[in-house]
């Protein structure tokens, strides 16, 4: 029977009737009335069978506003065609599950063949049916966002209607599976329960034999089958002993593995020992030679006690309330493979903070391979395969790239195209001639943007690379690439618009990718529009295959280090992208940034302004959460005069200034990832603590509390060991880059994972890992409050001040680092120029300081869009979000609110 489907051409005539005006006051007009606004579709207003009785046109407005005692018309609503097409769905699969149930019976069937083609197509409609399943169940999720709230009970009752149709669709699916399943087998066995290719004494079954003479094989044939069968028999022996020769293997080196680990941590065990016993003589050596000075006094001599340092490799039970902590530190936790690391940076803020990290990276493999670099640069002990990705351009040129996707508005590159600068991809010409046009063709460009100081002498250099060195300019000046320098850094501190304008790094073609349609001075990219630039564009798909080209050419893939900006609709884009990422990679851990600049939180000039970013923090918040293993909101309204700033001068209004700050912390924190791992053997003397992205995360949300929110806090610089100066201003020095967290909070439960690295000694020279390890412990141990749990890495580079870094260190930095006791005379300021690396610390911290954080979400969500006459409940209907929503991420906070602190009020229903 022939059909056509009308459903295409009812919706393009129902949209038509969308942007029908009618005019105010229930007036229409005539025929031949006009107005500026356009044409006007007659509608008429009374009955066509009853004249005296009239109706109001279509409409698309809520029939609570339709004129008293007249007949409103209206459209269906939208969630009804997401119904039927989940209905034709399951109709669909009902059609499919027919067609399998015949293909079961026909492959059942004896058949001379090899019934590969049955086979083939059992798979393929069972494939088509489980598609239909899932793509109805994805639908039927979105029946229950949006909608007017006047037929919310039509549609939770034709939701749950379907949802049973699905279900017991389902069930039937794996019982017609279990049932040909069982048959197979039934099949293969004869009626005593015996293989019918091979009985238990490896010969064949009367039943075989008797079943071969009715189908009139000769003996020759007998003969021939019987030896292939046999043939078959041992080959299946054979691959069932090297199966289990396999199986034997790994659990060998499962076994293995577990010894080389626990080697490991006795190796460190006894190697703190010893040096604590060392540390023990010296120090009563010197109590004897004291008493040596004093006259040969003889006295009983005690070892001083040292304070109880416990290494363990798993953690114990605490009392809530003991006031001890555990500093933990390990040698190597894995095996020695390479787990990569992808980051994804959404967001234009996201992306400055990004052009930072990948500057510091670029810089420690520049100064792994120069000479004149210090050996902490030269044997740094990171592998940067965590990061990078080894490649090749057309003309076979090695190239080694970030393992990152950075996506951001059209025309935010900058000077760089989308494509990259390494692959020389030429764009596709535009063809002027168009067949159905036959008049003039104007073609408008704007001009391309020029590189600035900075770029222009990175492209010289390239091009200097790639020609060779000049045998004639062998009298270069120093003194004019050091003006040349000055004048490079002078000149970003003023010019940079783009991230790209101090980036130095070379990217992939799919790293880059730009929201074309979204310009970078765009209006009005609020929350909604961010999700409806994802969900109802292909910018959704395109986005999702650059990071699966990544992912995909992973071979152990430890996490994701997702950025995103926390303000605007890239919280919109990103929270759909997360969710993709939750489907797609449910396995793949995601430590997540939400990021906020300063120059965000200056903008509240109306109260409606203001409402509309408390509800945005509190849904892309509660929309980003549950997509990740841990999130950690970065941002300060003021980072120029936080106690963080300490040592520096910032800008507020530059982001190319605060942005440096957030990406030294990000570096800090991920260098335990890609920390090379120790052997039982290897040499730990200045690093510690390699750590894999999950294991990170499960520390801070496995221990006690369920929390998956964190605090990060930095020193920058940190205090050398010099003369105690570690002990007394590390804690000091660590303060947090997170917003609106609680200060001087004893929180006896708190965790938190450290990283340090580049820390000076005396005279500026390198300190061990031992020494920062003991310095940690007693800037502890003198302190007041301590976290119930601490795991500390120690690792060898400071970080490294690449040139196009902003001049944002005060003048108590030294050219290392080093904090000074007066000041440098000159400018307030120094730049790259001036300090060449710095210690850094920094901190995740899972404590109740995140608590105002929560709350100021929780409140302000309850105030202005769930409770009754909320002023913002319109503002969220537009971003997509019903009620009901509303209320399940409203109990959501309230559960990470009570999470962290169960008497809280907001733990009720009432504000």
């Amino acid at each position: 029977m022939a059909t056509r489907n009308r459903t295409i051409l009812f919706r393009k005539y129902r949209d038509a009737l969308k942007s029908v005006r009618v005019p105010s006051g229930g007036s229409y007009p005539s025929p031949s009335s006009s107005s500026g606004g356009g044409p006007v579709i007659e509608l008429s207003t009374t009955s066509l069978l009853n004249p005296n009785r009239s109706y109001t046109p279509l409409s698309t407005e809520d029939p609570g506003t339709s004129s008293r005692g007249a007949v409103t018309v209206g459209l269906p609503p939208a969630w009804v065609d997401v119904s039927e097409e989940i209905a034709a769905n399951v109709q669909r699969a009902r059609a499919k599950m027919a067609e399998l149930a015949k293909a079961h019976a026909k492959a059942l069937m004896p058949s001379f063949g090899d019934g590969k083609e049955d086979q083939r197509r059992i798979e393929s409609l069972t494939q088509e049916i489980t598609d239909l399943l899932r793509k109805s169940e994805k639908q039927l999720k979105r029946l229950t966002a949006g909608g007017p709230s006047e037929d919310s009970n039509v549609r939770k009752n034709v939701q749950r209607s379907l949802a049973t149709d699905l279900q017991s669709l389902s069930v039937e699916l794996r019982k017609n599976q279990s049932k040909y399943l069982k048959r197979l087998q039934q099949q293969k066995e004869g009626p005593d329960g015996v293989d019918l290719e091979m009985n238990l004494n490896g010969s064949h079954s009367k039943q075989a034999e008797d079943d071969f003479d009715d189908l009139g094989f000769n003996e020759h044939q007998m003969a021939r089958l019987k030896k292939s069968e046999a043939f078959t028999a041992e080959r299946e022996r054979e691959i069932q002993q090297v199966y289990e020769s396999v199986n034997e293997l790994a659990q060998i080196m499962k076994d293995l593995s577990v010894l080389v680990i626990d080697q490991g941590t006795i190796v460190d065990r006894i190697d703190y020992n010893i040096q604590n016993v060392t540390a023990s003589v010296e120090e009563g050596l010197k109590q004897l030679q004291k008493g040596t000075d004093l006259g040969g006094i003889t006295s009983t001599l005690t070892s001083p006690r040292l304070p109880h340092f416990p290494v363990a490799t798993t953690s114990a039970a605490f009392h809530p309330y003991d006031q001890s902590f555990n500093l933990l530190f390990f040698s190597g936790i894995n095996a020695t493979i390479m787990r990569e690391i992808v980051t994804v940076q959404v967001g234009s803020y996201a992306n400055f903070i990004g052009s930072h990290f990948w500057n510091f990276q670029d810089e420690l493999l520049g100064l792994t391979d120069n000479q004149e670099s210090i050996p902490a640069f030269r044997n740094h002990g990171l592998d940067m395969d965590v990061l990078y990705r080894t490649g090749e351009t057309q003309q076979g040129e090695v190239t080694y790239t970030p393992r990152v996707v950075s996506v951001n508005f059209q025309g935010s590159l900058g000077s760089m195209s989308s494509r990259g600068t390494l692959y020389d991809q030429t764009p596709p010409k535009l063809s002027s001639d168009i067949v159905s046009w036959r008049g003039k063709v104007a073609t408008q460009a704007s001009e391309p943007i020029k590189k600035n100081l900075f770029l222009q002498s990175l492209y010289e250099e390239e091009q200097e690379r790639k020609s060779g060195p000049n045998v004639f300019d062998t009298g270069k000046n120093e003194a004019t690439d050091e003006i040349q320098d000055r004048d490079i850094v002078d000149s970003l501190e003023n010019t940079v618009k783009y991230w790209t304008d101090f980036s130095k790094v070379h990217y992939h073609p799919q790293s880059l990718y730009e929201l074309t349609g979204l310009w970078i001075d765009v209006e009005g990219f609020d929350y909604g529009t961010g999700r409806e630039a994802f969900t109802k564009t292909s910018h959704g798909e395109e986005m999702s295959s650059k990071l699966r080209f990544f992912i995909e050419e992973c071979d152990h893939i430890q996490g994701l280090q997702f950025v995103v900006d926390d303000f605007g609709g890239f919280s919109g884009v990103a929270s759909e992208f997360l969710e993709n990422i939750a489907d797609e990679y449910a396995n793949v851990p995601v430590l997540l940034y939400s990021v906020r600049n300063p120059v965000s939180h200056m903008n509240t000039n109306s109260q409606k302004l203001t409402i509309s970013e408390s509800l945005h923090d509190a849904i892309s918040f509660s929309r980003l959460s549950p997509f990740c293993k841990l999130i950690v909101p970065v941002g300060l309204p003021t980072l120029s005069t936080s106690k963080a700033s300490k040592y520096l001068c910032i800008e507020d209004q530059k982001l190319y200034h605060s942005s440096a700050v957030y990406a030294s912390a990000f570096h800090t924190i991920s260098l335990p990832f890609r920390m090379e791992q120790l052997g039982p053997t290897a040499d730990s003397t200045y690093a510690v603590g390699a750590l894999d992205m999950s294991e990170g995360i499960q520390l801070l949300i496995g221990q006690g509390r369920q929390n998956t929110v964190a605090t990060l806090d930095v020193a920058m610089p940190a205090p050398s060991l010099n003369g105690g100066q570690f002990e007394q201003y590390l804690l000091q020095n660590l303060q947090p880059l997170t917003p609106e967290v609680a200060e001087d909070v004893e929180d006896s439960l708190a965790i938190e994972t450290m990283s340090i690295h580049g820390i000076l000694g005396a005279g500026q020279q390198e300190t061990t890992a031992s020494e920062v390890k003991l310095a940690v412990h007693a800037a502890y141990e003198n302190s007041i409050q301590r976290p119930r749990f601490s795991y500390l890495s120690v690792s060898r580079p400071p970080l490294p001040i690449p040139l196009p870094f902003p001049s944002i260190f005060g003048n108590l930095v030294g050219q290392h680092g080093k904090l000074l006791g007066n000041p440098i005379l000159g400018s307030s300021s120094r730049g790259s120029l001036d300090v060449h690396s710095i210690p850094m610390a920094a901190r995740l911290r899972s404590t109740t300081a995140i608590l105002p954080f929560l709350d100021r979400r929780l409140h302000d969500l309850r105030r202005f869009g769930i409770q009754r006459g909320a002023v913002g409940t319109e503002l969220l209907g537009g971003w997509g979000f019903g009620k009901d929503e509303l209320e399940d991420i409203g109990e959501s906070l309230s559960k990470m609110v009570s999470t962290l602190n169960p008497h809280s009020d907001y733990s009720s229903d009432s504000d």
